[in-house]
């Protein structure tokens, strides 16, 4: 009799995908012209950025090499991402036509640099591109990831204020103010932009407030601080694990409707972002209206800032904790700079790396002044929150809350490690023993050659001590296992430290390229921006960890400087003298 088999399931365990024809396959048209435009673009980008013509065909024809060989490897995982390839192939290519153009029209007075307003010129245009290749991404068909409508709308008007300005500079014969045009037209986009993301964080749901809020009302109410399950379970998931201190903070307004204290929470967090940056402007002299200014202005058109905002999180403290103990050591006020970042590590843990550069620059003060804020604030929140919470979160919360995580926002080496190892992207506690080995490797390997740097004591007035400073902040966000990307506000001091440095030699090419570059990954986007949850290949994998990149070339940037640059003080030094 004839078998009916519609009632048994059917389970597909494997797919092969295999050539028809043993003959020479011949890639569709479409792919021929994209491999083609990407061998152009790549030829144009090496030729921008000054590399002479027989290497820009030899990196062309690598490139090239590398594409063929990955569509014959992995035809399923590479064929379909062709077309977004070529398109960052094509923002890269007008990007390095940018940053030969202002090389060869340089005002730095010397063939060889390029001066600071360049340099900021190339920050800007990075950041408009970002929005660019978000829409490339979205005409191809990846969803979920098309720029947010005001932003477009931004982008739009940078392009055509640009054009309607040097249209009026043409018509009055005044295109040698063309930079300081275009740079003004980049600042108050800067502005309305920062503008535009805090509007839209304000209508987030504050998560990681409601996080903090919910665990003091509930000790308030007599019971435990610490979800220790929770934590036990996965501590990168939503609960509380901040140091008790940071918590007693909330306490006085538990009883009060939750939805006013976020939204107060979040209105001095804006008054603390104006004020990081009237000291910043203050503190070093800098008139608003400047070319210094106007990068200021740009480096606080952050995402990782308005994140901070739309989560409820600390970071622009932070950023003004050390803003202002970056100001004490310019003034020699070392134990304010010790009270500052004693009170950064109170919220969190990792700002105490600071106290290795304390040591390493014996400003004992501020070495002093920490442990003495410490322990007096310690004391203080014993006081009010009693020993047990403070026992509960040293021996229970503490030595659980290590490790590093796959999730997408760990922008870390950890995190870009992790991503490669893990079989999933989520938001839960990652061990693989390679992963562990090469994260406590390259910390040692940064800190040592950070203390290396620092071991010699440079001046209060030396440029060349922002730069460390900066560089131990970048190591906060970079090194440690786990860090979230609003953790990368406080990055802003790390680029200030080098747009001081700039401002008396200028950059090269190459370093003027690649600030633009790393200051836009990391001040463009979130983890949403360019991923919308669905990993299907290796190279939606690498995409993850586009602002691990930019910490990573914001890196190579500030150990240049510090080995090769000239320190200011010495070089006004010097001209003083002839």
């Amino acid at each position: 009799s004839e078998i009916d088999w519609r009632p048994l399931g059917v389970v597909l365990v494997r797919v092969n995908v295999s050539a028809t024809s043993g003959g020479l396959l011949i890639p569709p048209l479409w792919q021929l012209v994209v491999s083609l435009i990407c061998v152009a673009a790549t030829y144009t980008t090496m030729r921008g950025v000054g590399v002479t013509r027989w290497g820009a065909w030899v990196v062309a024809a690598l490139l090239a090499l590398m594409l063929v060989l990955a569509l014959a490897r992995w035809p399923l995982q590479v064929a379909p991402f062709t077309v977004q390839i070529a398109g960052l192939l094509l923002m890269l290519a007008l990007y390095a036509m940018a940053v030969g153009a202002l090389a060869r029209s340089n005002v730095a007075g010397s063939a060889a640099s390029i001066a600071l307003i360049d340099g900021l010129l190339l920050m800007g245009l990075a950041f408009w591109l970002m929005p660019i290749y978000q829409l490339i991404m979205t005409l191809d068909g990846t969803p979920a990831v098309t720029p947010y409508p005001p932003t477009l709308w931004v982008t739009i008007g940078v392009v055509l204020a640009s054009a309607l300005g040097l249209r009026v500079l043409a018509a009055r014969r005044s295109l040698h103010r063309w930079r300081q045009a275009l740079l003004g037209v980049l600042a108050v986009a800067a502005v309305i932009h920062l503008a535009v993301m805090i509007e839209y964080a304000l209508g987030r749901s504050g998560p990681d407030f409601w996080i903090l809020f919910r665990g003091a009302r509930e000790w308030f109410r007599g019971n435990a601080l610490y979800d220790l399950q929770g934590v036990i379970e996965n501590h990168f998931g939503h609960v509380l694990k901040v140091p008790p201190f940071y918590a007693m903070l909330f306490v006085p307004f538990v009883q009060q409707d939750g939805l006013m204290i976020l939204f107060w929470h979040r209105m001095i967090n804006i008054g603390l972002l104006v004020l990081t940056l009237v000291l910043l402007l203050t503190s070093f002299r800098i008139r608003l209206f400047s070319i210094l200014g106007a990068g200021l202005l740009l480096l606080f058109n952050m995402r990782p800032l308005a994140d901070t905002i739309a989560f409820g999180q600390i970071d622009i403290l932070l950023l003004l904790l050390l803003t202002m103990a970056l100001i004490a050591l310019q003034r020699s006020r070392d134990g304010i700079a010790g009270i500052a970042v004693a009170l950064g590590t109170l919220f969190k843990l990792y700002p105490a790396l600071l106290l290795i550069f304390f040591i390493t620059q014996r400003q004992w003060r501020a070495v002093i002044s920490f442990f003495l804020t410490l322990l007096l604030c310690t004391g203080f929140a014993v006081v009010v929150m009693g020993w047990d919470v403070h026992m509960t979160y040293l021996l229970d919360v503490l030595p659980r809350i290590g490790g590093g995580t796959s999730w997408v926002e760990n922008q870390t080496i950890n995190g870009f490690l992790s991503r490669l190892f893990a079989p999933n992207i989520v938001a839960a506690k990652f061990e693989h023993p390679v992963v562990t080995l090469l994260t406590i490797v390259a910390f040692l390997a940064l800190l040592g050659l950070a203390v290396a740097l620092a071991w010699r004591h440079v001046p209060a007035s030396s440029t060349r001590l922002p730069l460390l400073f900066g560089l131990f902040v970048l190591l906060m966000v970079l090194a440690v296992p786990a860090a979230w990307m609003h953790y990368q506000t406080i990055t802003i001091l790390t680029f200030f430290s080098l747009l001081l440095a700039s401002q008396h030699a200028g950059m090269t090419r190459w370093q003027a390229a690649m600030l633009g570059l790393a200051y836009a990954l990391i001040a463009y986007g979130n983890q949403w921006s360019f991923y919308n949850n669905s990993i299907t290949s290796g190279l939606t994998v690498l995409g993850t960890s586009y602002k691990f990149y930019g910490l990573l070339l914001l890196l190579v940037l500030v150990l240049w400087q510090l080995v090769h640059g000239a320190d200011a003080t010495q070089a006004d030094e010097k001209r003083i003298a002839a």
